[in-house]
């Protein structure tokens, strides 16, 4: 009895060329967000793309939760010192 291996495109290692493609779209504006969001979140595609466009979402998410918390933070501390430093002319 042979043994057929089914192999899946999806499964294959991406080559070097499809690596600088896929960092050449990342360098497009806009472009590269909405890939981002299709590699990621699509069913489609290699795996090896999907789940690094997964890893750069949460990524922007969780720089994003930073620098909107480093934002706040700065925030008040400017808000407090430039109240606190009201002169009576």
């Amino acid at each position: 009895m042979e043994k057929f291996e089914v192999t899946d495109s999806r499964n294959q290692v991406m080559s070097v060329k499809e690596w600088i493609i896929t960092m050449l779209i990342m360098m497009i504006p806009i472009a590269n967000i909405v890939m981002l969001f299709v590699w990621g979140l699509g069913d489609s595609g290699n795996r090896n793309r999907v789940n690094w466009a997964k890893a750069q979402l949460i990524m922007f998410l969780i720089m994003m939760c930073l620098w909107i918390f480093a934002a706040v933070v700065f925030g008040s501390v400017f808000l407090a010192l430039f109240r606190g430093e009201q002169s009576d002319f």
